[in-house]
Order: structure tokens, then C-alpha cells, then sequence
């Protein structure tokens, strides 16, 4: 007998972050939207690898390893606003480097994953780059935005 063959379904037009950063709106958690739907939508890069192989002279190695959970995330954004309360990313990245944030934004980014919500939170999570100003004729401009975070975490939904 053949094995079963498995199917998944993701949701992708429900995927959500909410952020909330100390300067910029204190206790008032903000939804971020408007990513474009065609491209990669958000991801995370780890900032350094978990393990490490040292080859030594005589063949053998030594393993050295780290729980480091810190990166970047990367969303592919569209302009929507020239206000973050709107749920524009840009603005809101915007904000924050005018506050000259010295603490980091939490990140709560959700999806539903075969019609459960799969929830993860970024902390301290700063502007690494920001694409300011971008103009097309006919189309849709992506304004890569990149934070920097300090660690990821699957929460409960």
C-alpha cells in the first residue's frame, strides 16, 4: 500500500504583525500591513550560524555551538500611508528613527497554518534599513524594510 499523501494549506492573506515599540506607541499595539502578495512577504535571517565545525590538523574536529536566536526580518512592503497609524511599515520604521529609539519595538507576527494561528515574538527589535523614497511609472514600488532583533520565540496562540 502507497503511503498517504499529506496536504497543508497557509493563509496567507491573514498573516498579521503587530507592533508596539516604548516611544513610538507606548501600550497602543499597532497591526503593520499592506505586503505584496506576489513576493516574499517577511523573512528572518539568522545573525550568526548555531554551529560551527574547526577542522584540526590530524583529521579530527571540534564542534562549537551557541543558542544565539538574534537576526534580522525583512518584509516587503508597499506605501499605503505617510502614517504609521495606518498600519504602514514604512512610516512607522520612520517613527521610529525619529524618536531615536535607544530601546527596541516587540514584534508579534501571526499566520494561520493548516486553520490553526502560529504566533511568534520578535524582541527589541530596531531599524537596520529603511528604503526611504521609491517611484515607478505603472506599478507598485517594494520598500525593503529590515529590522534587526534580538531573539524569536514561538508563542502560544
Amino acid at each position: 500500500m502507497a503511503d498517504q499523501v499529506s496536504h497543508s494549506t497557509i493563509a496567507v492573506g491573514q498573516f498579521k504583525i503587530v507592533a508596539e515599540h516604548p516611544m513610538v506607541n507606548p501600550g497602543v499595539p499597532c497591526t503593520l500591513d499592506k505586503f505584496k502578495l506576489d513576493e516574499t512577504l517577511m523573512e528572518t535571517t539568522q545573525i550568526i550560524d548555531n554551529a560551527i565545525i574547526v577542522p584540526l590538523v590530524d583529521g579530527s574536529t571540534i564542534t562549537l555551538t551557541n543558542t544565539i536566536k538574534a537576526g534580522t526580518l525583512k518584509f516587503a512592503a508597499v506605501r499605503h500611508s505617510d502614517n504609521w497609524r495606518s498600519g504602514d511599515i514604512v512610516a512607522y520604521a520612520n517613527a521610529m528613527l525619529d524618536a531615536g529609539a535607544t530601546v527596541g519595538a516587540t514584534f508579534t507576527l501571526y499566520y494561520f497554518f493548516n486553520g490553526e494561528r502560529v504566533s511568534y515574538l520578535l524582541e527589541n527589535c530596531c531599524v537596520k534599513t529603511c528604503k526611504q523614497l521609491t517611484f515607478a511609472g505603472n506599478a507598485i514600488n517594494t520598500h525593503d524594510v529590515e529590522f534587526t532583533y534580538a531573539s524569536i520565540a514561538k508563542v502560544p496562540s
